[in-house]
């Protein structure tokens, strides 16, 4: 958990740093930047799947998992355009050329597999709200994780609502380099949001377990 400090320290100390000094290709889709951006997200959602497996059947926060990694999982699949950024027809002084969700023959399968895993996302929520509820509540209570939230909010709000649209007129020549760096250091935050949570649900785990022991004592 260290090392994830350290990194998310890192980064959230270079957004200006690099947004102002690398080269604009830095930033493209497929670039640098935004497969880091995939690579966090797909390791969130491989994560997730590893804690899965490892809580065993029959832990009580298990369940979570599942819906942490599908979680992560669209949030890539949505990053990646679902799939068109491989499919780039060229490039331009913004970077390749990605088509249309319309110009491609999948498109409309696109719509619908995304459309029947956020229903899949939301009855996995439902059914798991009492677990996911509590370790909510857990996460609630720890200042550490209230600033890895705090960290993914701010920046993927000012990533959203100032660098996307370019609110800022004086900063339009950085605003997809602010972009990017905001998004990558947030979803590396949501990553050590879920490192944490991992770490509170184990917690309780040796807790229940130290409780069952000293009743039988």
């Amino acid at each position: 958990m260290n090392f994830i400090r350290i990194i998310l320290a890192i980064l959230v100390m270079s957004i200006v740093p690099m947004s102002l000094l690398c080269s604009p290709e830095t930033f493209w889709e497929l670039g640098p930047v935004e497969t880091g951006d995939l690579v966090v997200l797909l390791l969130g959602a491989a994560s997730c799947l590893s804690w899965y497996k490892l809580d065993g059947v029959g832990s009580y926060f298990r369940p979570v998992w599942k819906v942490g990694g599908l979680i992560f999982f669209l949030s890539a699949a949505r990053e990646a355009s679902w799939g068109r950024i491989f499919m780039a027809t060229g490039t331009d002084s913004a970077g390749p050329i990605i088509p249309g969700m319309s110009d491609l023959w999948f498109g409309t399968y696109i719509h619908i597999t995304v459309g029947i895993l956020i229903l899949i996302l939301l009855y996995m929520m439902y059914k798991y709200r009492h677990e996911l509820g509590d370790l909510v509540y857990r996460l609630l209570r720890s200042k550490e994780a209230m600033l890895y939230f705090g960290i993914l909010i701010v920046l993927l709000g000012s990533a959203t609502v100032i660098w996307d649209p370019n609110r800022i007129k004086s900063l339009g020549r950085w605003h997809q380099a602010l972009e990017e760096m905001s998004e990558i250091t947030a979803y590396f935050s949501a990553y050590a949001l879920a490192w944490k949570a991992h770490l509170l649900s184990q917690e309780t785990v040796v807790q229940d377990r130290t409780d069952k022991s000293n009743v039988k004592k």
